[in-house]
């Protein structure tokens, strides 16, 4: 798996110019980018940039991005099949596996293009506001990395071939000193102007799976003490791995949204809001509930199929702005197009951290004064007053997620604090009398 993670790397690194560059897959099929430094492409006309990589992939550049004031630049390049398509931006997830790819200079006289990839292994060794200081392994004069410059610094798992990158490198930071140190640029600035120029945005590496959030599900519900629900965790988290859910290939957050994305839904559909981790979190605790009430016939049985009956009998809506109760409504269902929704379908609204709203069921009640200001603000779009029309009587239950959580836990706390991992079927059966009045089927 290692080996295979190495070799998508290298077939993801690309000579521009006198430089490096790392193809990156956004959530398009559309296009790619490659993400370098500027000074590999400053003053170069788009059509003027010269790419090579190591399977002579045809590489036509769209279009750039650079940034006034960092060593920071983005090629939008015809759509390729190679390509990195997740990154890391949180430092202390970085694995002990660092490698810098790119293509140094001394080995350009080389005549196939494979032999002149070159790598270094490295380390974190200091971080800034932009950048991260990376530290080479052995002597690294300048000499033997000049020309490395925008070539990716990957975080890379022996066990499971996963890979992220997490920075571009942009130069040696003391070139004359041979300290082996190089500046690097936090792939989190590649975002932020991917984003602010509403390019389509790559997708974190905590999209991967569901395992970061298992251990953090439930950790927001307002209780007196905070080990009272430790054993219905710890049921929950056996659940999950029960049906291999944690570390599923179908079963995650970037998969769910490729085939699901119309039916997990936030304000105007934002790609921020989408990657959002209290969503998914939301998403997770809500999945080891309902696979408690509807549990499928064996670990074999959670899958596609299974999300797919779900999302027949759920919609999910992100509230990514943290509204207060009475704006719930108006903001997040009365103008969001549902799609075909089967009237016994319930609507679950995820929010942001301590975000009870006491209610669990939303009150669908519309005042004239609520319709006259979205009126006032939709004008004659068609569209938007079909769904507003529609939304307005809409009969479904609509869920607030957290106020669910308090409801069925924080008011058993007293209960559920005399359940250990061991108790399992007595938990499923707490939980299918409190969360049942709400998730269970209706027929």
């Amino acid at each position: 798996m290692y080996e295979l993670a190495l070799q998508a790397i290298k077939n993801s690194t690309v000579k521009v110019m006198e430089g490096s560059g790392v193809i990156i897959c956004p959530f398009t099929d559309e296009y790619s980018y490659i993400f370098t430094a500027k000074h590999v492409i400053t003053e170069i006309e788009i059509e003027d940039i010269h790419i090579e990589s190591v399977n002579g992939l045809d590489i036509r550049v769209l279009d750039k991005l650079e940034h006034n004031d960092i060593d920071l630049a983005i090629l939008k390049i015809s759509k390729v099949a190679e390509g990195v398509h997740f990154y890391e931006s949180n430092y202390e997830n970085f694995s002990q596996n660092l490698k810098l790819y790119g293509y140094p200079e001394q080995n350009r006289h080389q005549e196939k293009v494979i032999d002149q990839l070159g790598s270094y292994n490295c380390e974190l060794h200091d971080i800034g506001d932009e950048k991260y200081i990376f530290l080479l392994d052995g002597v690294a004069p300048i000499d033997d990395v000049e020309g490395f410059s925008g070539g990716g610094i990957f975080s890379i798992d022996r066990e499971t071939g996963s890979f992220s990158i997490l920075a571009v490198e942009i130069g040696m930071r003391t070139p004359e000193s041979s300290n082996s140190q190089v500046d690097a640029i936090k792939i989190d600035r590649y975002i932020e102007i991917l984003n602010k120029n509403n390019w389509q945005l790559v997708i974190p590496s905590y999209l991967r799976n569901f395992e970061m959030y298992r251990n953090i599900i439930f950790e927001d519900v307002d209780l007196e003490n905070d080990g009272s629900l430790n054993g219905i965790k710890g049921c929950l988290r056996t659940i999950l791995e029960e049906y291999g859910v944690t570390n599923s290939l179908t079963i995650n957050p970037n998969s769910i949204l490729e085939k699901f994305e119309n039916k997990i839904l936030t304000y105007e559909q934002k790609k921020n809001d989408l990657y959002n981790r209290c969503l998914w979190r939301g998403f997770l605790e809500f999945l080891s509930i309902y696979l408690s009430l509807n549990p499928p016939l064996d670990s074999d049985s959670c899958n596609e199929n299974y999300l797919d009956e779900l999302f027949v009998k759920f919609r999910f809506v992100f509230d990514h702005k943290k509204v207060n109760f009475k704006k719930l409504f108006r903001t997040y269902i009365l103008e969001t197009d549902f799609g075909p929704l089967n009237e016994l379908s319930k609507i679950l609204i995820f929010s942001p951290r301590n975000a009870s709203v006491g209610n669990p069921i939303l009150d669908k009640k519309v005042s004239n004064m609520t319709l006259t200001d979205i009126s006032s603000s939709i004008g004659s779009q068609k569209h938007r007053i079909e769904v507003v029309n529609r939304n307005r009587n809409i009969r479904n239950d609509i869920l607030h997620w957290p106020s669910v959580n308090d409801k069925c836990l924080s008011d058993n706390e007293d209960d559920y604090s005399r359940y250990t991992v061991f108790d399992s079927e007595q938990v499923k059966e707490s939980l299918n009398n409190s969360y049942g009045e709400f998730l269970a089927d209706e027929e």
